[in-house]
């Protein structure tokens, strides 16, 4: 009878243990690789921006609005205040009043493997 009550604690435990670890590693993915400023940044006099990868519910990759040329500047959106996640081809707007701010950079791997370094906005 002990046999089982210390096996099923035991697979209770991991149980447990596998669902905390997996919440720790999904929430640290969003801010890896990025690096914020000190102090905000140049200030971009852009209207608007559309998504093209959506990241996260706070973050996404973001062109200008209207630009259709991937020759064009590609920037990290992070909206700290966001509770919806963003998708592809959604146009997010300067609140009236403020301008787009870079706050940091953010790095990453392309899916062809080459190593990417972008500036990261915010509103």
């Amino acid at each position: 009878m002990k046999k089982w009550v210390v096996f099923l604690l035991g697979f209770l435990t991991g149980i447990v243990f596998t669902v905390v670890l997996s919440l720790v590693i999904s929430s640290s993915q969003v801010t890896s690789g990025i690096a914020f400023y000190d102090k905000p940044g140049k200030t971009l006099f852009i209207q608007s921006v559309t998504v093209f990868q959506g990241l996260s519910k706070q973050t996404a990759l973001v062109k200008e609005s209207g630009k259709e040329d991937f020759k064009d500047q590609i920037y990290l959106l992070y909206d700290q205040e966001n509770q919806n996640a963003f998708y592809d081809g959604q146009v997010v707007y300067s609140e009236p009043g403020k301008q787009f701010v870079i706050v940091g950079v953010y790095s990453y791997t392309t899916a062809g493997g080459m190593q990417r370094t972008v500036p990261v906005i915010s509103k």
